[in-house]
């Protein structure tokens, strides 16, 4: 086959690829514009918009000058059809840190049905829009496997009134991306997430101990500068999906350190801390069906408190817990915002904060701590992402 040719037919199906990405980017606006129209009580057809639409991309065919205007609008009238049935369905609006492609969009998708992920450059602003209500839940990391709490996070879910709906179970798998091209010992310096670089510790000391490590905001975030600003001798770590999204190429696959390298999501959304309930009926598994009702030995809650600053307060604090065999499955530890030297503690334990041992440790735990408020009671993640 001609060379030119081949060349050529690469190039359209790249155009394809960002076509359809776009194409999915526009439904997903159009579902987000159908949660507003039934927030406000407005009909969903907007017949006045639509014709509005139609004439403007004519219009912009028309300058364009390669494909005709009733092409055009016969493209886009089939897209408005699509549109108005996608604006039909009850949607998530899903916030996560990051960019497009990043770890926490993919794991926003495979854990709510019918989700709409909406991307935020911090943590801070994720919990700002649940908290306006430009978000319905947001979705954020709180620990890894590998490098542990995740600090910013905990600080956070410390001073916002944000209750626990959910966790969601992903499985990180990194790889190291660059410009089109590039070749491994041509990399000077690798951009990614503070977290990411951690899990990948091992990798870069050895395939590249003289690049220099740059932390970055967001895995993907890091993807799509070097993919805008055509960086070369610069390299990510990212998913492959920030890869496919930004135009990159996958120099490695699977750089973390650790096989099992795993990060627990807590889904959390305005309100007190119940089981599912409500927006948590939108959780679905990583098969796609609905997540089954759930009984006290399936759930798990999760607590801040703060002990007295006085010898085994933290121990007698525990006790309660100790007392009823409940079973703790982590506790962390951040400074405290509010007084010097005095710490938070975030526990998790299984079982329900509304009845039964569980409920008894937390009002027994109530007149032993300065403090004490409920995340919330939850299904626990049944399922990693990814594996």
């Amino acid at each position: 086959m001609n060379g030119r040719i081949e060349t050529l037919r690469k190039g359209i199906d790249g155009i394809d690829a960002q076509i359809v990405a776009m194409l999915s980017r526009r439904l997903e606006a159009a579902m987000l514009i159908g949660r507003e129209k039934r927030i406000d009580g407005i009909p969903l057809r907007d017949v006045e918009r639509e014709n509005e639409v139609l004439e403007s991309a004519g219009k912009s065919a028309a300058r364009q000058g390669a494909i005709s205007s009733g092409a055009v609008e016969g493209i886009f009238g089939n897209l408005i059809e699509e549109s108005a049935r996608a604006q039909e369905k009850s949607c998530i609006a899903v916030a996560f840190q990051g960019e497009r492609g990043a770890f926490s969009e993919q794991a926003a998708r495979a854990t709510f049905k019918n989700c709409v992920p909406l991307a935020f450059r911090t943590f801070t602003e994720a919990f700002a829009a649940v908290e306006n209500g430009d978000a319905d839940v947001a979705l954020l990391p709180v620990e890894n496997s590998t490098e542990g709490p995740v600090g910013e996070v905990h600080d956070l879910l410390a001073q916002k009134n944000l209750a626990a709906i959910g966790e969601a179970l992903l499985r990180v798998k990194h790889c190291l991306v660059a410009m089109p091209g590039t070749e491994l010992n041509w990399i000077t310096e690798v951009y990614s997430h503070p977290q990411a670089l951690g899990q990948c510790s091992g990798f870069l000391k050895k395939e590249l101990p003289h690049a220099r490590t740059v932390p970055f905001y967001d895995t993907a975030g890091a993807a799509r500068m070097i993919a805008a600003q055509e960086m070369e001798g610069a390299a990510a770590i990212a998913s492959e999906g920030s890869a496919v999204a930004y135009g990159l190429e996958i120099l490695r696959k699977g750089i973390e350190d650790s096989e099992s390298n795993t990060t627990r999501f807590l889904a959390l959304r305005k309100g007190t801390g119940k089981t599912q309930m409500e927006m948590g009926t939108a959780l679905k598994t990583t098969d796609g069906k609905e997540a089954p009702q759930k009984t006290e030995d399936r759930l798990k809650t999760s607590i801040i408190f703060s002990a007295s600053h006085t010898p085994s307060s933290l121990s007698h604090a525990l006790e309660p817990f100790a007392k009823r065999s409940l079973n703790l499955t982590r506790i962390e530890s951040r400074p405290s915002r509010r007084t010097p030297w005095e710490y938070v503690f975030f526990l998790d334990f299984e079982g329900t904060s509304q009845e039964g041992a569980g409920r008894e440790a937390i009002e027994e735990m109530k007149r032993i701590c300065r403090w004490l408020n409920v995340l919330g009671t939850y299904p626990k993640s049944r399922t990693v992402i990814g594996e």
